[in-house]
């Protein structure tokens, strides 16, 4: 009985080693698994991401570029543009009466679609995207709405003034240039 008693503890002995390496086994096939697993997780995670990253500059430039159209477009809105090209129609309307007012408007759209288009690159080098953003918002502030409708004439008038004291400035500058024996009137 003893020696049927060590078979059977031998045995028991065994079965539980093999057990326990079976569970081994098991234990690391699943972690393998489990890391093959997470590996695919990982580099899909990865690849979403470097698509999306690769995407969003293009995406962030696009919108900046729509920001600086919109701002461009609200700050040439003004009677600056539109008094200029009226202007220039009026010279051409006098010079070719037969051009029908349809022309004259389709070209004055144009026209100002292409300024657009010319200024807004100048915009998107000086001003970062947050930038835009805060300009477009306050323009459409109460405070950026009375500026907006001030700048022409404040434009106008300073470029008046800016003239007036350009030539006063170089008839001093003649002057005085004269007057020390360096520019001689002839």
């Amino acid at each position: 009985m003893k020696s049927n008693h060590k078979a059977n503890k031998s045995i028991k002995q065994l079965v539980e080693i093999k057990y326990y390496e079976i569970l081994k086994i098991i234990s690391h096939w699943v972690r393998a698994e489990i890391i093959i697993f997470l590996k695919k997780i990982m580099k899909t995670l990865a690849i979403l991401l470097f698509t999306f990253l690769i995407h969003l500059p293009s995406l962030s430039a696009q919108t900046k570029i729509d920001k600086i159209k919109e701002l461009v477009t609200f700050i040439n809105s003004g009677d600056l543009e539109e008094r200029m090209i009226s202007r220039m129609i009026i010279q051409y309307t006098s010079l070719m009466p037969d051009v029908p007012k349809e022309f004259w408007e389709e070209f004055s759209a144009e026209t100002s679609t292409e300024l657009i288009q010319l200024l807004a690159p100048i915009y998107e080098e000086h001003f970062t995207a947050l930038e835009i953003e805060q300009l477009l918002e306050f323009y459409n502030s109460p405070l950026g709405q009375k500026l907006f409708k001030a700048l022409p004439d404040i434009s106008e008038r300073s470029l008046e003034i800016a003239n007036i004291v350009n030539k006063e400035t170089r008839l001093k500058l003649q002057e005085k240039l004269t007057e020390q024996g360096h520019f001689k009137l002839e």
